[in-house]
């Protein structure tokens, strides 16, 4: 078990909370206020839009005819998460950062599957009459971390290794 040092804990569990809250603030925000009875607001027409959408399953609706199993899986991901840091990831801050987005990120839609059945999304990109699949910032924050936490172990964990 790597040893961490205080200041990258704290910034894990700081993340956590702060992507949960923003996720959780950014909805409240989009479906409560922006929206309003509107489902959809043409931001950059014909490329961004803010739009009500909704998602039983997990990334692209897969898995949406089992919420509950979907539920399940996303408390045991989170453990899995915090277990995974304590247990194997390195000091550095900002690996710490990282993984605190993704288990906010995950904290964030799995308040939304008890509260609601289905996490809430909003964030609908276009382009040329294609569309990406709308997501939420819980998905932004534990994509934006994953994409991170893959560099560092390829590239980033490994030069520093080395150069000890």
């Amino acid at each position: 078990m790597p040893e961490k040092h205080l200041g990258s804990r704290a910034i894990f569990w700081i993340a956590a909370v702060l992507c949960t809250a923003a996720d959780q603030f950014t909805k409240w925000l989009i479906y409560e206020r922006a929206l309003g009875g509107a489902g959809e607001i043409s931001v950059i027409p014909g490329f961004f839009s803010l739009r009500a959408a909704t998602n039983p399953g997990i990334a692209w609706g897969l898995f949406a005819s089992m919420p509950f199993l979907v539920t399940v899986a996303g408390f045991l991901a989170a453990l899995i998460v915090v277990m995974y840091y304590y247990w194997f990831a390195g000091p550095f801050r900002a690996e710490g950062l990282a993984w605190g987005s993704i288990l906010g990120g995950a904290a964030g839609n799995l308040i939304d599957r008890v509260a609601f059945g289905h996490a809430r999304d909003f964030l609908d990109f276009q382009l040329a009459g294609w569309s990406w699949p709308t997501f939420n910032a819980a998905d932004a924050f534990i994509t934006l971390a994953a994409i991170y936490i893959v560099v560092h172990y390829l590239f980033i964990e490994d030069e520093h290794q080395t150069h000890q």
